[in-house]
């Protein structure tokens, strides 16, 4: 087993749900906090579980209000 492998049986192992279906992890950011002298790495840890429910997609507030406004001009240009 390499070590990505290693590191991904790890993460599904401390923050893995239930039915894992699949999971990825990736580097998205890599710096050096002076203060401490420490390498510093950010990851992003993702996962699938079985029996999730898919949600709706978020409704942007703006794009909602300008659908209302059309609806209500276009209301009013058939009346």
């Amino acid at each position: 087993m390499n070590k990505e492998t290693q590191l991904q049986v790890a993460l599904d192992n401390m923050f893995g749900v239930g039915k894992k279906i699949r999971s990825s992890y990736r580097k998205l950011r890599q710096g050096f906090d002076e203060k401490t002298n420490e390498h510093v790495f950010i990851i992003e840890y993702r996962t699938v579980a079985d029996g999730t429910m898919k949600s709706q997609p978020r409704v942007d507030p703006q794009q909602q209000q300008m659908w209302l406004l059309r609806q209500l001009v276009a209301q009013s240009k058939t009346e």
